[in-house]
């Protein structure tokens, strides 16, 4: 029986994948058609890039480090709830996100006169910076010296960053479509994606942790959890703006700009 559960726990992992992996599409396409970026806020895009990032170094050294694995599995008896679907994400996430901020500085694309990085962005992404060097400054030293933290300590905290960042990123782009009163240049796809991705997500985690035969090993991987739920929550809030603003037509060039500052 445990089998086809596995199978079903692969095809679930690969469905969360495809739907959050295509949803980053329709922003691109859709700014490549419209010829502007002037429907994103830009701090959320610089945000989710740096989301990604935490995102991929830590599901990448809970697959692929040994000694992550080695600690995480002493701490809970059961080895790291990660799958190759789960790095295949992370990777192929930040290649499109990336992507979205070439589109801003380097495609020539039309942007709003005022539409810029907010300070608040600025600082906190020099911080981060600072601080993820440090821990990688650190994963080096604590794997050849003997700490009062570990490596897996690292990998959580990058797992944090992005619990943190995922549930900040939102809040530019929900208040930049808020005081523009219009959802226009942002795709309606990308949450309806994200919504069955979230869905698929949890699902897998929830379905892995019964294998392993502790149901509660599914919130011993917050990064997961808690991603799927702060996605679920701000991609049905978008959709809520999509059907509040959905008659506003107006031209980019007739709005003010709205970039929210955080």
């Amino acid at each position: 029986m445990s089998l086809p559960l596995d199978l079903i726990s692969v095809l679930l992992g690969w469905a969360y994948v495809v739907c959050w992996g295509v949803s980053l599409y329709p922003p691109v396409l859709l700014h490549r058609r419209m010829k502007s970026v002037e429907g994103m806020s830009i701090d959320f895009a610089f945000l989710n890039f740096f989301g990604c990032l935490a995102y991929m170094l830590s599901v990448g050294m809970l697959r692929y480090s040994t000694t992550v694995r080695l600690e995480y599995q002493l701490r809970h008896k059961n080895p790291p709830l990660v799958r190759f679907n789960d790095v295949v994400y992370g990777v192929h996430s930040l290649v499109l996100v990336a992507a979205v901020l070439f589109q801003f500085y380097c495609s020539g694309y039309r942007r709003s006169s005022g539409q810029h990085i907010s300070r608040g962005v600025k600082v906190f992404s020099l911080v981060m910076v600072m601080a993820g060097c440090a821990l990688l400054l650190h994963a080096w030293e604590i794997s050849t010296t003997r700490r009062h933290y570990e490596l897996v300590d690292v990998a959580n905290i990058f797992g944090t960053v992005k619990i943190w960042l995922s549930a900040v990123k939102y809040i530019p782009q929900v208040l930049y479509n808020y005081k523009r009163k219009s959802t226009r240049g942002f795709s309606k796809t990308t949450p309806i994606l994200d919504v069955l991705g979230a869905y698929f997500s949890v699902a897998q985690l929830a379905l892995d942790a019964y294998l392993a035969g502790d149901i509660t090993d599914m919130y011993k991987h917050p990064v997961k959890l808690l991603l799927s739920i702060v996605t679920l929550v701000f991609s049905l809030a978008f959709l809520i703006q999509h059907s509040i603003y959905r008659e506003r037509t107006i031209p980019f060039h007739h709005e003010k700009n709205y970039e929210a500052e955080i």
